[in-house]
């Protein structure tokens, strides 16, 4: 008896495991697994719609997320669409007064030309928060480096901290248990929707 009731604990915790690893914004119906988790990789991040990705410099705190993808004939192409949140200075609530709300599109589409040096890829790639900008360089991966001629991808004193909060009451910017990350070449991790803090 002792050890049935041991192999159905085992298995309502691996059921529970199971449904946390699968958690997702309503926003995102895609069935892989890209729905249900943030990537940093090499310098980017890659973004599951409807949630939060937190963004800081020095006292400066913004936040955004995909609100549609539509994929192109290949991963490389597509559009989404975004919102963003820029707090007033200090601040740490996404719903108090001063708050600058944006919205955008971000087209990327094929790659045209004939040299290296006249090779250009079609549509825009920006996103706006608050007064920042930052590329993507696929329809769901943010560039964690600002645009820089002169510097080209590099460390421009910005983190990021992947959230699960799916609407922006939601968000707790204050939570010890976010995970923040720097641009850099090497971090390479995976995080779970479920993992994570909002």
């Amino acid at each position: 008896m002792r050890v049935l009731a041991s192999v159905l604990v085992a298995m309502f915790c691996m059921s529970a495991y199971g449904q946390a690893q699968e958690m997702r914004c309503p926003q995102d119906k895609r069935s892989g697994a890209e729905a249900t988790r943030f990537t940093v990789s090499i310098g980017t991040v890659t973004l599951p719609l409807g949630a939060f990705l937190l963004v800081r410099n020095g006292s400066q705190l913004g936040a955004i997320r995909l609100t549609s993808l539509t994929p192109g004939p290949n991963q490389a192409e597509g559009r989404s669409n975004y919102e963003s949140f820029f707090l007033p200075d200090k601040s740490t609530s996404f719903t108090g007064s001063g708050v600058d709300h944006q919205t955008g599109d971000i087209y990327i589409g094929e790659t045209v030309g004939v040299h290296a040096v006249f090779v250009h890829t079609k549509g825009h790639n920006k996103a706006k928060i608050g007064k920042w900008e930052f590329w993507f360089s696929f329809p769901d991966t943010l560039d964690m480096s600002p645009p820089s001629f002169w510097k080209g991808r590099h460390d421009g004193g910005f983190e990021f901290a992947p959230t699960s909060a799916c609407q922006v009451s939601e968000i707790d910017a204050t939570d010890k248990r976010l995970r923040w990350f720097r641009w850099d070449k090497t971090t390479q991790v995976t995080l779970p929707l479920a993992s994570l803090s909002k």
